[in-house]
């Protein structure tokens, strides 16, 4: 009789234990209090990503950036600063206008196709692409006031805005020492071309102006087009710092 009750005492914890194992996943959908609900979606907390920029040396340099020197833009036939990107590796320039100066950019496959650049124009750092679309009107800038162009290729939208998807270009004027130069050249189709470029020094003082004025009949009727422009800058220099203003 012990025996025999022994075994159906086991049994008897055996079909407990069963009965346990199935009711705990009907319990877990019924939502039991102080179990988690799967259906509801997680939130997260906000994560805020602040880019910076800082002088680094093209050597050093993680990202893809050419350099082209301002010497090398004027020694060419360049109608605008657009077109002188043809030169730097991963960009295609093709021009709207038969006799040039109306560039279209193509950065890595980037197209705008006239309506938006996707390589935005700064100068010293400062954007100069119209804010709504991001094109960029490149007879702004004046090829013989630029001491160098800096292309970024590949996507900087986190640092120079939403259009910065194939790179970025920045003109940089630093003012270098007492300097006077000028350019003037004309041909057929009505093209006249004129340039001129001044720096002066005066203690920790620094200033220059730079204006050009390009004008063309076109190929075709309707393609006449004029652009003038007047830069000027000045930088004052302090023991640690420096201030500028363009």
């Amino acid at each position: 009789m012990i025996a025999a009750s022994s075994r159906i005492l086991c049994l008897t914890a055996g079909v407990t234990l069963l009965t346990a194992l199935r009711s705990s996943p009907a319990t877990a959908q019924t939502g039991t209090r102080g179990e988690v609900d799967t259906a509801v979606v997680p939130q997260l907390d906000t994560v805020v990503v602040t880019p910076s920029r800082s002088a680094t040396s093209i050597r050093t340099s993680a990202v893809a950036v050419s350099s082209v020197p301002g010497s090398f833009i004027r020694a060419l036939p360049f109608r605008s600063v657009g077109d002188a990107l043809s030169v730097v590796p991963g960009i295609a320039v093709i021009d709207a206008s038969s006799l040039g100066g109306d560039p279209r950019i193509i950065a890595r496959g980037f197209y705008g196709g006239g309506d938006t650049d996707y390589v935005p124009a700064e100068i010293d750092g400062v954007p100069i692409a119209a804010l709504g679309s991001g094109a960029v009107d490149w007879t702004m800038l004046p090829p013989d006031a630029f001491s160098r162009l800096e292309v970024v290729r590949g996507a900087t939208s986190y640092l120079h805005g939403d259009a910065a998807l194939g790179g970025t270009l920045n003109e940089l004027i630093p003012l270098s020492p007492a300097e006077l130069s000028w350019r003037a050249a004309g041909g057929s189709y009505g093209v006249a071309d004129g340039a001129l470029n001044a720096t002066h020094n005066l203690g920790d003082v620094a200033a220059g102006l730079a204006a050009d004025y390009r004008s063309s009949n076109g190929y075709r009727i309707g393609e006449n087009s004029t652009a003038g422009n007047l830069h000027a800058k000045i930088e004052k220099y302090g023991a640690s710092s420096s201030i500028a203003g363009f």
